[in-house]
């Protein structure tokens, strides 16, 4: 190989590890990285060792929530990550923290047997969402803390000859590229702008060794489409 080729290789490998997407600082690649001086940009979660861009996922998690009391659920069911999540992410934490805000303030009784855990595979979720039907006093309406997970729900309502949002309404989060596709109610973040500036960030520090990391917070969208819908009265 040559030599211009080996530091090309070399300036690729060092630009794929600086921008660490919703990683943990514990991963031994990216504490490597920190003691070496080089310039590391979350994507999804804030630390004060780096730069960071993230959204506010407690609130856009409540603004989910919020969309579905609007509607006139009362019964909303929780599709979350994992209970045994062994990095403890926070966004699973933080959205299912908003999600509990919203039914508490709106006086809603929570039972834990609306919740179940999809893992954010649409697989799993698919398997979860089976478990939650064969419950009885089922949810009305529940709130996915991804839209693949959201995806896979939908899945499993079509093997049970369930329709959404007539017999139960369903929101994601995440504005995956499907989502459009499938008609799914969902939180949208601006993943291409955080990636963006999560790189500006970078470019940044480089520039000016100096500058103290920058931590943004972006805003998200909630996105209505097809998949959820007001009940009557009558209904809730």
């Amino acid at each position: 190989m040559r030599r211009e080729s080996r530091l090309q290789h070399v300036n690729e490998l060092t630009w794929a590890k600086i921008i660490a997407a919703a990683q943990k600082l514990d991963y031994p690649l990216t504490r490597a990285d920190l003691s070496l001086g080089i310039p590391v940009a979350l994507v999804g979660m804030h630390h004060a060792q780096c730069a960071s861009v993230k959204i506010d996922d407690v609130a856009a998690a409540r603004t989910a929530t919020q969309h579905l009391v609007n509607q006139g659920h009362k019964k909303i069911g929780l599709m979350s990550g994992r209970p045994d999540d062994p990095f403890n992410f926070s966004v699973q934490q933080d959205r299912r923290k908003g999600f509990m805000q919203v039914l508490a303030e709106n006086h809603l009784e929570w039972l834990p047997s609306r919740e179940v855990h999809g893992d954010f595979t649409m697989h799993t979720a698919s398997r979860a969402m089976d478990d939650l039907l064969a419950r009885p006093n089922r949810p009305t309406a529940i709130f996915c803390e991804s839209d693949e997970m959201a995806m896979g729900a939908l899945q499993a309502m079509r093997r049970h000859g369930l329709k959404c949002p007539e017999d139960i309404s369903i929101v994601g989060f995440d504005g995956h590229e499907m989502a459009e596709f499938s008609q799914l109610t969902t939180i949208e973040q601006p993943v291409v702008l955080m990636g963006e500036m999560a790189a500006w960030s970078i470019m940044e520090r480089l520039r000016k060794p100096g500058v103290v990391a920058p931590s943004l917070l972006l805003p998200t969208t909630l996105i209505v489409r097809n998949t959820t819908r007001r009940l009557a009265p009558e209904e809730s």
